[in-house]
């Protein structure tokens, strides 16, 4: 009876025992799960901010080379053309011009103007005179600028042609026998002029689109008969389209 007994308490603490061990290998392998899974997760969170990093890397390399597009876009572009009526200037009162860059939308460029003004004067002793010019110039100028603002350097030459009308119609203010008397008479010369000028000034002048200048030209000759005397600085003032 004894033996017995002591074979049951026996039986007990051998299955108590197991049931402890199952219960153990239990806890550690959910242990060992939950390490793993940490360890993953951190190799995951690593891995995630290498990755932004290189995106980082990645989107600055892009925007270099995005700004680096129009400035080679600039050096590829096909030389741009400028078409502009201007008012006053060195090619008369109302002129058409027209230039073009040797290459893209600045440096060096060349072109020129046909313009049209009217002179007259009428003096004490009834002389009338009036003119016409016809002028030709070419230029050649420069472009100062990355965008469509522009600061604009030139020079050249007005080549023109006078058509005036010289008109004796009084007769003098105090008639045939007074000071000044000439017989009533009309007359027309036709001659050729020239002088030199620059422009200084500035220019709105995108690739394609409304275009403006606006400034100062300096303007010179050598003196005579056909040419101006001193300097004179005349405004200007352009609107067109370039393209």
């Amino acid at each position: 009876m004894f033996l017995h007994t002591r074979l049951g308490s026996f039986e007990v603490l051998k299955h108590e025992r197991k049931k402890t061990v199952f219960y153990m290998n239990k806890y550690y392998n959910m242990k060992t799960l939950i390490l793993a899974s940490l360890m993953a997760c951190t190799a995951l969170s690593l891995q995630a901010k290498d990755m932004a990093i290189e995106t980082t890397d990645t989107s600055h390399t892009e925007t270099t080379v995005m700004d680096l597009k129009p400035l080679r876009l600039s050096l590829e572009l096909p030389a741009v053309k400028n078409v502009t009526g201007t008012l006053v200037g060195p090619f008369g009162w109302v002129s058409a011009h027209f230039d073009t860059r040797l290459k893209g939308n600045r440096g060096w460029g060349f072109g020129g103007g046909l313009g049209w003004a009217y002179a007259a004067s009428n003096d004490w002793f009834g002389e009338k005179d009036s003119f016409h010019m016809i002028s030709l110039s070419p230029e050649f100028n420069y472009l100062f600028g990355k965008k469509k603002s522009k600061f604009e350097l030139g020079g050249g030459m007005t080549m023109a042609l006078i058509l005036g009308t010289v008109e004796y119609s009084d007769g003098g203010p105090l008639g045939p026998t007074g000071p000044g008397y000439v017989v009533p008479d009309k007359s027309h010369e036709t001659f050729l002029a020239y002088y030199f000028f620059g422009t200084i000034g500035y220019r709105l002048q995108p690739i394609r689109g409304f275009s403006m200048r606006v400034g100062i030209s300096p303007t010179f000759g050598l003196g005579g008969d056909h040419s101006v005397d001193g300097i004179l600085i005349l405004p200007y003032l352009g609107f067109g389209y370039s393209f």
